[in-house]
């Protein structure tokens, strides 16, 4: 079996090949012959030496962005949901709230409703966001920590200074206060 014109191809394939030529080594793997299993082997090493490869490539990447320009590519390349939007602007717009008042802001119920989207909308888009060494122990107060800053004082959280200017630039900005309510002189 002539497999140097895949091995070849690998690092360049486009994502949707990639999947096909990998349904086509399980599917050798599987019930290939002799040969035809050696063969799928070394395709999916060079399938995983890509992945290996293009990880590299993306922490490079991102380490070289600045923060905000870092959060920009993470939103841009996948684009909020609503659900995330309305995550965003309820931190936003409430300042070193606690959870269970922004999951409140947001209209939902529970303590924690706000930090567990909040967590999930920042775990999606970890290999943008995070410069950090991927690790499968993460917890909620590493991906927190992404976007906002936690006080253990108040157990509020903020949204960091460039994450707000990047929301910023994708559109997303903290609402007016309301004007404070003057004083009558008596």
């Amino acid at each position: 079996m002539k497999i140097e014109r895949t091995l070849q191809a690998i690092p360049t394939m486009s994502d949707e090949a990639v999947v096909g030529v990998r349904a086509n080594v399980e599917r050798l793997l599987a019930h290939g012959t002799k040969a035809q299993k050696a063969a799928a082997e070394e395709v999916l090493l060079a399938l995983e030496a890509r992945v290996v490869d293009q990880a590299a490539a993306q922490s490079a990447h991102v380490a070289a962005l600045s923060p905000v320009e870092r959060i920009v590519e993470a939103f841009r390349a996948q684009p909020l949901k609503e659900i995330e939007r309305k995550v965003v602007q309820v931190l936003l717009d409430n300042p070193d709230a606690t959870s269970q008042v922004l999951t409140k802001k947001a209209g939902w119920t529970g303590k924690t409703a706000w930090q567990t989207r909040f967590v999930t909308m920042c775990k999606l888009r970890e290999d943008r966001l995070s410069t950090a060494e991927a690790d499968e122990t993460r917890t909620a107060d590493f991906y927190v920590g992404m976007l906002a800053d936690y006080s253990k004082a108040t157990q509020g959280f903020t949204i960091k200074p460039e994450a707000a200017d990047a929301f910023a630039s994708l559109g997303l900005h903290a609402a007016a206060p309301a004007p404070a309510a003057e004083t009558a002189d008596a």
